[in-house]
């Protein structure tokens, strides 16, 4: 009886962590989208930069728009219906179609389309009354705005503005509608394209040959600026301040402080829904794009290389980030459910780390290391050392069994340097498959090895464990959790490094008490 009882209580931690794993795992949250708050024309997503999102949409087959919000502000998000406030009542939709929308600093601007005008309505946004109120309008005449890369808004509330493909000025109004300014170009050029980086610091335009420009946007001196290097290309999208996509799939990083561009890389994979479906990533090292019907890839910027994926179950229709809040819109034909994602649901994708000259390559003091034998990564160097130089508060080291552990998922070949004090040794990095590894920002995964080396020498060898990451990937995932579930049902085999990865609580034996607190670590 006893033994039916542990095996009750075994499977029904088994089956809880595999329920919130599966509910988890690639979101934490999933709204479902009622008709009547995003229409069936097409939407906008406008992100507030504190997590919300507003999303303004049009009705296919008539002249109406709507606004829900996104908010994320309570333990669960929800959304709501705007109304709109104009001429002293209030409506749930208007009774046009929008063309392009801009979003800053509480308002909403959006334009439309009057025989062969252009209006430009101004809106402020009530949070609490979930009200958008009208402040201005104003009509530029024998003008169609008609995309997005024909109007963008400053920070300061000021509108640029192409008139057409080929406007040969940017027009800037003031938030009261007044024109202001112009913008003119060089050299006879005209412009097709103006961008602003997220903060709407920078307005960026491309003239008719593909050359990037700038301005201040609150410098007053209108006039643009040209890049130290020439900077080409068609089309931008801006994800942070210095990072922009562009539609042939290059990631491209201007340099922080002077206008050139640092790097531009080639994505190692086709983008859909360019720009629509790329956004910013959970930090400035990578962005997020869908690369298949229900696929989002986390995009490495140094390389391009995708470097994780999250497979949702419906067609993804838009990408947004907002603060540290990332969602996904995805449907069928239109918008049906609305996924806040989850950076912990990503599945890795193992990429190595692009070499850098001067990042720590410990290996490049052993040029000879090439011509080793890597078949065998367990093979141990001569142990004529002094092991009991090699120490650490934080990780546990295992002098007689070689085994460096207690290395928390994540933990990057920089943290761990400096978490060891290895007087006198230089440090060499191999995989599970003996692949040497370099670069201070690579993660460690279980399996890996570390070579201490001295005058050139190879003195010692650890096996390196990383808490929670039996695949091996350096990161604790849901992927890491099933795998060790498949191993408690007796359904697949751990090797012996994966089985003590498994052990959180360092008791020698890798039970359903370590699922448990692999779960948890997950949820941190």
């Amino acid at each position: 009886m006893a033994k039916l009882k542990k095996i009750f209580f075994n499977l029904t931690i088994i089956c809880s962590v595999l329920f919130l794993i599966n509910f988890n795992s690639a979101y934490s949250f999933a709204l479902e989208v009622p008709t009547e708050m995003i229409l069936d024309g097409g939407f906008d997503i406008l992100p507030d930069g504190n997590g919300n999102f507003f999303i303004i949409s049009y009705e296919k087959n008539s002249t109406k728009s709507a606004l829900a919000y996104i908010d994320n502000t309570g333990d669960t998000p929800s959304l709501k219906q705007f109304n709109f406030f104009i001429n002293g009542s209030t409506t749930a939709s208007l009774d046009y179609k929008y063309t392009t929308v801009n979003y800053c600093n509480n308002f909403i601007y959006l334009t439309h389309i009057k025989n062969t005008d252009t209006i430009i309505e101004q809106y402020q946004i009530g949070l609490r009354q979930s009200l958008c109120v009208s402040t201005t309008s104003q009509q530029l005449k024998a003008t169609k705005i008609e995309a997005p890369q024909q109007i963008k808004l400053g920070n300061n509330g000021n509108l640029f503005i192409l008139g057409s493909n080929d406007a040969n000025s940017i027009t800037i109004y003031d938030a009261s509608g007044g024109q202001i300014a112009s913008i003119s170009s060089q050299n006879g050029q005209t412009f097709h394209a103006v961008a602003t980086d997220i903060s709407k610091n920078y307005l960026y335009a491309l003239d008719n040959s593909n050359n990037m420009l700038r301005y201040s946007v609150n410098s007053g001196a209108y006039k643009l600026e040209t890049p130290s290097s020439e900077i080409k290309t068609s089309s931008f999208k801006f994800l942070t301040d210095n990072i922009f996509v562009t539609s042939d799939g290059y990631i491209c990083t201007l340099n922080g402080t002077d206008f050139k561009l640092d790097s531009k890389v080639k994505i190692a994979a086709e983008l859909k829904n360019y720009p629509t479906c790329v956004t910013g990533g959970f930090d400035e090292s990578s962005i997020l794009a869908k690369t298949d019907d229900k696929i989002i890839s986390r995009i490495r910027c140094s390389d391009g290389a995708i470097t994780g994926k999250i497979e949702l179950n419906e067609n993804i229709l838009a990408l947004s980030t907002s603060g540290e809040k990332i969602i996904a819109i995805t449907g069928d034909a239109l918008p049906q459910n609305i996924t806040l994602i989850n950076e912990k649901g990503i599945i890795e994708v193992t990429q190595p780390e692009p070499e850098k000259p001067n990042e720590g390559d410990d290996s490049k003091d052993n040029p000879g290391d090439d011509n080793k034998d890597t078949d065998n990564p367990e093979e141990k160097p001569s142990d004529e050392t002094d092991d009991d130089s090699i120490t650490s508060d934080i990780h546990h080291i295992d002098i007689k069994n070689h085994i460096i552990s207690e290395i928390s998922a994540g933990t990057t070949f920089g943290e761990f340097k400096n978490n060891l004090t290895f007087n006198g040794y230089s440090l060499i990095f191999k995989d599970s498959k003996g692949n040497v590894k370099t670069g201070n920002s690579t993660k460690i995964g279980t399996g890996y090895t570390v070579t201490f080396v001295k005058d050139g020498t190879e003195k010692t060898l650890f096996k390196l464990i990383v808490q929670g990451d039996l695949t091996g990937t350096g990161t604790l995932t849901s992927r890491d959790i099933l795998a060790f579930v498949n191993y408690l049902l007796g359904k697949a085999n751990l090797d012996d490094a994966s089985l003590q990865a498994a052990n959180i609580n360092e008791d020698d034996e890798a039970n359903t008490i370590d699922l448990f607190l692999m779960y948890k670590m997950l949820q941190k």
